[in-house]
């Protein structure tokens, strides 16, 4: 299965710029088709990465959320 078209990634926090360019870089580089995928090419700069797809039923297209922290209540509380 090749890259998902039109796949929309959100990233946490939203205010990490070298982060989401990262994120961008993987997912215009790679192919990528899987969430864990694009966490293992993170990875190595990002040890906590988690990518989780957002399911709402009837959006259109794929959307996934990718945390850089692990997930979003680590960096929301502070």
């Amino acid at each position: 299965m090749g890259a998902i078209e039109g796949l929309r990634a959100i990233c946490f926090p939203s205010s990490d710029t070298a982060f989401a360019n990262a994120v961008e870089r993987s997912l215009a580089s790679m192919g990528v088709s899987h969430p864990w995928q694009l966490e293992a090419a993170l990875r190595s700069n990002y040890p906590l990465v988690r990518v989780r797809v957002r399911e709402i039923t009837g959006e259109p297209g794929v959307t996934w959320y990718v945390y850089r922290d692990a997930d979003f209540a680590s960096w929301a509380a502070t």
